[in-house]
């Protein structure tokens, strides 16, 4: 297994050959085996969004992001991007102002661009990439090797650059140092 979630009614194991599903004790007696996979590919690149309702994954197969009711999500890649390149170098989960948004950086083997796309949803209309924003080049976010989620508190991740944290704003894009002060020497690592 690469990843395990739950949501309201069923447990999920994320393989990279696959989605597998079994109910959860919520719904009743359950067998607690996992039977044949919802998809094939899957990644640890995956998340229960919308009150639980919903989740949203890399397909390292399909080089794409799907969700448990619609598949694939549909998207408009920029041009110049060769979706049979690309990767998930990162994601994560951000919950701001009761609104929950995960994060994909993508990054494209072919040209080295890299794009960050937004998910966001509810439980009524289900889940949507609501952004797929080209990432600048030379930016703290296109040069990073590290990079983790906020998580709750502002609507933003961190990237490490250069052995130096930044703050990346989600809304605005705005990269911002986050000093690390009392902590002298040594290599940044996650």
């Amino acid at each position: 297994p690469l990843n395990m979630i739950e949501n309201i009614s069923s447990i999920y194991m994320a393989t990279n050959k696959g989605i597998y599903t079994t109910n959860n004790a919520y719904m009743g007696e359950t067998s607690s085996k996992f039977g044949l996979p919802m998809y094939e590919g899957g990644s640890k690149h995956f998340f229960s969004m919308a009150m639980s309702y919903y989740f949203v994954f890399w397909n390292e197969m399909t080089h794409s992001l799907c969700d448990a009711h619609s598949s694939e999500l549909p998207w408009e890649l920029p041009a110049g991007i060769d979706q049979a390149a690309l990767s998930c170098l990162a994601s994560g989960m951000n919950v701001y102002n009761s609104i929950e948004t995960a994060w994909f950086l993508l990054e494209d083997g072919t040209s080295g661009k890299r794009l960050l796309a937004l998910v966001s949803g509810d439980m009524y209309s289900g889940v949507s990439i609501t952004e797929l924003r080209e990432v600048p080049a030379g930016t703290h976010l296109a040069e990073g090797n590290l990079f983790a989620s906020v998580g709750m508190g502002a609507y933003a991740l961190y990237v490490v650059d250069g052995n130096l944290l930044y703050m990346y704003n989600l809304g605005s894009g705005r990269e911002d140092n986050v000093p690390l002060n009392g902590l002298d020497g040594g290599t940044i690592t996650y």
